[in-house]
């Protein structure tokens, strides 16, 4: 009776803190889930992005502001969802080491931080890479001559 209460609450009995202690369950799922919605918007920028220098037409949109919004606010979805991948799971392994959360989700979890880790490195270079070309005098356009 008790155990079904803390479990209903989040608290796993047992764990590796001895018989009897409780441990927190691991949200190895939830942060998976979350690396794959920051891919998915990662996706919808490319997407984005690609029709926007394809000069793809929108109804009702000639000048493609509605591509570029939608580029945009998924790019900085994406970005938002990377950096609280990265911070949960750097937190729920510490929480692990700890003993205080379950480790059953441990190669899960790293796996997720590493991935947030990765789009989040990969897509600053980009966008700084793309800065600088930019203020050299060149063109984010495939194909076009520099100025």
């Amino acid at each position: 009776m008790a155990d079904d209460r803390l479990i209903a609450a989040g608290i796993v009995p047992g764990g590796s803190g001895g018989s009897g202690s409780l441990v927190t369950p691991h949200r190895a799922s939830a942060i998976v889930r979350l690396v794959f919605a920051g891919v998915a918007c990662l996706a919808v920028a490319i997407v984005a992005g690609w029709l926007l220098r394809a000069g793809v037409v929108v109804a009702r949109d000639p000048e493609g502001e509605l591509l570029l919004i939608v580029g945009l606010g998924a790019l900085v979805a994406h970005l938002a969802l990377s950096v609280a991948v990265w911070a949960m799971a750097a937190r729920d392994l510490e929480m692990m080491a700890a003993g205080q959360m379950d480790p059953a989700g441990r190669g899960r979890t790293l796996a997720g931080k590493a991935l947030a880790m990765l789009l989040v490195f990969g897509t600053v270079f980009v966008a700084l890479a793309g800065v600088i070309v930019v203020l050299r005098g060149g063109s984010l356009a495939l194909g076009a001559p520099a100025l």
